[in-house]
């Protein structure tokens, strides 16, 4: 935890998205952090309004903050002191006392719960992704051995990990192999380490988990 200062400025540019969690309102939104006066207000442009969101918008609703930097999460809780939307829709609000950080380097996964594919030779299995980070992911899917379907999972069975990015919303396909797996009456956990023999594709990936972390 930061604690910070009176008269002490935050560490965070122009510029740098950030995502927010609004009292009442279910969807994290996506923003961009406008500018600060120390102490005072924090200013940020919000994307994306509708009507339902736009009715929490009002002085004292609560938010929370959360942005990447230099691999870190940082996130803080906050109210908002008031809402504009001409020339932008800008909300200002309080300035923090208090900054949590979380490394990325020190936590290995995030939680998700994504739909992704499983496939391996010809066979593809539709399966449920519960966490990721640059190295490896924990996916669930039906026991299918158990239905007279595919053979049980082995280790270092190699498979091709598809899903849709939410981070870019385009399509992802990693090589990865099975290192540990946990099988029950109906469901199978894989565990499983990613093989990357393509620089661009693990930069997409970073950039997923980067995602996640904030969202």
């Amino acid at each position: 935890m930061i604690e910070v200062q009176g008269g002490k400025k935050i560490d965070i540019a122009g510029g740098t998205r950030v995502t927010l969690q609004i009292d009442g309102v279910e969807l994290k939104l996506n923003s961009k952090m406008i500018g600060q006066e120390t102490a005072e207000f924090i200013a940020v442009k919000i994307d994306i309004v509708d009507a339902t969101i736009n009715s929490k918008l009002f002085e004292g609703n609560k938010v929370t903050v959360r942005y990447l930097q230099d691999d870190s999460v940082y996130g803080f809780e906050t109210a908002i002191i008031a809402a504009i939307d001409k020339p932008s829709r800008l909300l200002f609000l309080n300035y923090p006392d208090k900054i949590f950080q979380v490394s990325l380097r020190k936590k290995k996964r995030f939680d998700c719960y994504l739909p992704c594919d499983l496939h391996i030779y010809d066979d593809k299995k539709k399966a449920t992704l519960l966490d990721l980070s640059n190295s490896g992911a924990r996916c669930m899917l039906p026991n299918l051995s158990r239905l007279g379907g595919s053979h049980p999972p082995e280790l270092d069975q190699r498979y091709q990990l598809a899903l849709k990015s939410p981070a870019d919303d385009m399509p992802l396909l990693i090589p990865a192999k099975v290192v540990n797996f946990k099988i029950d009456q109906s469901l199978c956990q894989l565990g499983l380490a990613f093989e990357f023999d393509d620089e661009v594709l693990e930069a997409r990936l970073k950039s997923l988990v980067e995602f996640l972390a904030i969202h």
